[in-house]
Formats: structure tokens, sequence, C-alpha cells
């Protein structure tokens, strides 16, 4: 179909990305801005303090347990996330990393998968690059304007308050791995 001399796909959008979802295998996330609501916060004897939502560890968990692989690839240090990453079951955990691409590259190899396996969330324009590789791209209801129209979804939560549920359930509920959601 062209409108104004442009062709447009009519293929309705919800089924497209059900399609790519389900043939996701990975889903990579970064912890500020998506694992976390972005916040910065040191206690008095200079702690880092961050909040995350158990509802997000609650699904991380549950995807975990149905086999589904999940990756952390974060700019920034953080004993908390670390902490909080491993308390429920995530091993696959890179920090400090401002290029993520070759992070991206290895995670891949270690799975064995391909681009349209993997689904990234991030919110900020250092993302871009992974953005733009894999087969799913999706940014939080907070994440920077400039990416909205960038990506392929945007989801209904905010970072840190339920965006990494919202991405996992939509994935397990479209491959059937998710009993507590109805298509």
């Amino acid at each position: 179909m062209e409108i104004f001399g442009v062709s447009v796909s009519s293929e309705d959008p919800t089924s497209r990305l059900r399609q790519l979802l389900g043939e996701i295998k990975v889903i990579i996330f970064t912890i500020d801005g998506v694992f976390t609501d972005g916040q910065i916060s040191y206690s008095e004897s200079g702690e880092e303090v961050r909040t995350f939502h158990a509802r997000d560890g609650f699904a991380i968990q549950e995807a975990l347990a149905k086999g589904m692989n999940i990756a952390v690839v974060s700019e920034r240090e953080s004993k908390a996330a670390r902490k909080r990453l491993e308390e429920i079951g995530v091993t696959d955990i890179t920090m400090g990393v401002k290029d993520k691409m070759p992070t991206y590259e290895a995670i891949k190899a270690r799975y064995g998968v391909s681009d349209a396996e993997c689904v990234y969330i991030g919110d900020d324009v250092m993302d871009l690059p992974l953005f733009e590789k894999v087969g799913v791209s999706i940014t939080p209801l907070n994440g920077v304007e400039y990416l909205r129209n960038r990506v392929y979804y945007v989801s209904g939560y905010e970072g840190g308050k339920g965006c990494v549920r919202d991405v996992i359930e939509m994935v397990l509920a479209i491959q059937g791995k998710w009993k507590y959601y109805e298509m």
C-alpha cells in the first residue's frame, strides 16, 4: 500500500510484534533506567542505595525457570544491582562497559543465537547501537523521547516500575510459557 507515494505495510504491527517475540531466546537489559528508575542515591556512609521492583524480580525468576536466557549489560558498576540480580538468579551480568557491542556479540555467541532471537531493553541514546542490531528493541515508558520512534515497542511501564516484567510477560505469554496471562 502507498500513502503519499511512500510504501507502507498494511500488516498489523501487533501481529508482527507477536511473531518477533515468539522467536526470542535472550532478554537483555541495562540497569539504570530499566531495572531501576534511574535515580542514584547515596547513604551517609557513601554506599549506593537503589530500589528494585519485586515484580521485575519475580518475572526474571520465572523466565529463568522456563529456560529463557537473561543478560544484563550496564555502563556503571553497581554493587547493589549486582547483589539483587544474583539474588534472583541472574548470572550473565556485565557492568562498567561504555561500548556494549562487544558484550552483546559475546552474549550471542555464548547462547548460540542470532540478532533476531534477542530483545534489548534500554532507556537512553547510548543504547541505540544495540537497538539497531537486536530483533526487538524496547524502551520503558520514561525512556528518553528521542528513542520512542526508534524502537519497536514502548513499554507501558516505567523503568524500575515493572518494565522488565512487562517485556518478560509478553515474551513468555506469546511462547506459551507464562501461566498468569491470557492472550
